[in-house]
């Protein structure tokens, strides 16, 4: 994909997706323990940045931004793209909560809540008219609720928290088999959120 990137260096979707393979040959781990960079990373977030520079409207490079900095000592530097992506993707629910990834980071608790409550909807909404089946409803939707759960528990607005985590672990219930439950730690983890938001908030 580097090559295709090179080839057509006027092509921002080629130098979006060069920068996407660079990130999955080490995934979720493109910084060092101390903060500093791992050396693709340095290659990928300059290329995603010179994209954003030429058109900061392209929503997969805004959203592949945010994943590359919410990591790193600062991850400010993914507040304008998550701006932008809140507004550019209204419909998708992984790319309406996306920019919570930075407005966590950063301590704007309320925007990442109000992201995760649109993408929340947004998914609903999805599964309705699409009568969707899958991993969509079982795993990303329960992401989103958790990370809801999660933003509004650091906000501190109880109610919002307390509705998000009862609604993870009921799906979590309903959506899998009882065996499933036990080889899962992220499934446990999910069954567990409603036991920390009381613990959490009474």
């Amino acid at each position: 994909m580097e090559e295709v990137a090179q080839r057509y260096p006027d092509d921002l979707h080629a130098q979006t997706l060069a920068a996407a393979a660079m990130m999955n040959t080490t995934r979720w781990v493109y910084w060092n323990k101390d903060g500093s960079p791992k050396p693709i990373t340095e290659k990928f977030v300059a290329l995603l940045e010179s994209v954003i520079e030429r058109d900061p409207t392209l929503t997969g490079t805004n959203h592949y931004y945010i994943h590359a900095v919410e990591s790193s000592q600062t991850p400010s530097l993914g507040v304008p793209s998550a701006v932008r992506l809140g507004k550019l993707a209204p419909g998708p629910g992984h790319l309406v909560y996306m920019p919570g990834h930075i407005y966590l980071r950063v301590g704007r608790y309320a925007d990442a809540t109000e992201a995760n409550i649109r993408a929340t909807n947004a998914d609903e909404d999805y599964m309705v008219q699409c009568a969707t089946q899958g991993i969509y409803p079982v795993g990303s939707y329960h992401h989103n609720t958790h990370f809801l759960w999660a933003a509004s528990a650091l906000e501190g607005r109880s109610q919002v928290a307390m509705n998000a985590a009862e609604q993870v672990g009921n799906k979590v219930k309903e959506n899998y088999p009882h065996a499933a439950h036990k080889n899962s730690s992220r499934l446990q983890a999910w069954m567990s959120v409603p036991y920390n938001a009381r613990v959490r908030f009474g």
